[in-house]
């Protein structure tokens, strides 16, 4: 993978700070090579207690991984593209007299590392190469992780030789660098999802938006054949009560393979934003319970007193797998003469959901003809 990965290297974020080090600031000692070459560092990652126990309290997801989690990931990704075999060892103190790569938070003043608002930030990270060391210090766990991410690739682009001694300061402008996946409208594999986990992680990107649910659209003259257009659910409920959801039982994601997509993100600092579509672009709902449906056929009626029970009965199913502190409802592309009912609909589903689980909503946005807006 990291080979291919090499090609996309030109498309890596920006640091904040790049600073080679001239020899005047270079350690005193008498060293054959002041930058950091494979050739003379011991193949060890240190990385201390106080950030091997460390989870970071800001992000998204719920159990976020320690410092030592990160660590050991990056331990694999560095024996893969290497070819080498590294070992991984938690020490004490940050060590002085060694060589290969030290993994520490970062001590003291991070007032370098800020989003652009000026808010502190967990993500960002100080690396400095001297002396045959490679030194990560994060703001936070995710920080150590994003710099091991910038040394990996600089690693990448020296076709693993020699890297200058330098220093890099480096902090995300913004905390939310999300890309969407519309799984609504074709099915991808677990395998393909884990993998573009991967390599957005590589990138620096910070959120997965998963669209699980959607339809093709029926304004190109499909509303009279509505129950023959491709919708996909592309989560597999496990109570009997929704099975009418599933078209292609094959084509969805079981509890267990969603678990292991979020866990493997997280654990690249990445948090998948589920969304389940509603009260447009819900022929998955309306195929199963017509009665539901307006003219348009895949718009929910929400005057039916069955319409919001029934959003509200999947999100209580799905809920529990959703291993996140926010989730996406949709709420876009609904008839604007019922702009009140939608209103009242998003208002009832984020107060549900808040109520049911703790979590915040995110929506669409759409705004309806008489200029209200949701709460």
């Amino acid at each position: 993978m990291y080979k291919r990965l090499l090609l996309l290297l030109a498309a890596a974020a920006a640091t904040t700070s790049l600073q080679l080090l001239p020899p005047a600031q270079l350690s005193p000692h008498n060293i054959t090579t002041p930058g950091f070459s494979l050739g003379q560092v011991s193949t060890t990652i240190y990385i201390t207690e106080c950030l091997a126990s460390h989870r970071d309290s800001s992000g998204l997801t719920l159990i976020p991984p320690s410092g030592l989690e990160f660590a050991q990931l990056f331990l694999d990704d560095l024996n893969e593209a290497s070819g080498n075999q590294w070992t991984l060892e938690v020490v004490t103190t940050r060590p002085t007299n060694v060589t290969g790569i030290i993994l520490d938070r970062l001590h003291g003043s991070t007032a370098p590392l800020v989003y652009e608002d000026g808010s502190p930030t967990e993500e960002g990270y100080v690396l400095e190469i001297r002396d045959n060391r490679a030194v990560i210090r994060g703001s936070g766990a995710r920080g150590m992780w994003w710099g091991t991410r910038t040394l990996l690739q600089q690693l990448l682009l020296s076709n693993w030789s020699m890297l200058p001694a330098s220093r890099i300061t480096d902090a995300p402008a913004y905390a939310t660098r999300g890309f969407m996946l519309d799984a609504g409208r074709k099915w991808y594999a677990p395998s393909f999802l884990k993998e573009l986990c991967t390599y957005a992680s590589f990138f620096k990107m910070s959120e997965f938006h998963y669209h699980t649910s959607d339809n093709y659209p029926l304004n190109r003259g499909h509303n009279e054949t509505w129950n023959q257009v491709y919708s996909q659910f592309s989560l597999r409920p496990e109570s009997g009560d929704l099975q009418g959801l599933v078209q292609r039982p094959n084509e969805t994601l079981t509890r267990t393979d969603f678990r292991g997509l979020q866990q493997h993100c997280a654990s690249r600092g990445i948090t998948i934003i589920p969304e389940i579509e509603a009260p447009g672009h819900c022929l998955s709902i309306t195929k199963w319970k017509p009665e539901l449906a307006l003219a348009k056929r895949d718009l929910l009626n929400l005057s039916h007193p069955d319409s919001i029970p029934t959003v509200m009965r999947i999100w209580e199913e799905f809920l529990p797998w959703f291993e996140t502190r926010e989730v996406h409802i949709g709420a876009d592309e609904y008839d604007s003469t019922l702009a009140n009912d939608y209103i009242s609909f998003v208002n009832q589903l984020s107060t549900f959901i808040n109520a049911t689980s703790g979590k915040r909503v995110r929506i669409w946005g759409t705004i309806g003809n008489t200029g209200s807006r949701t709460q």
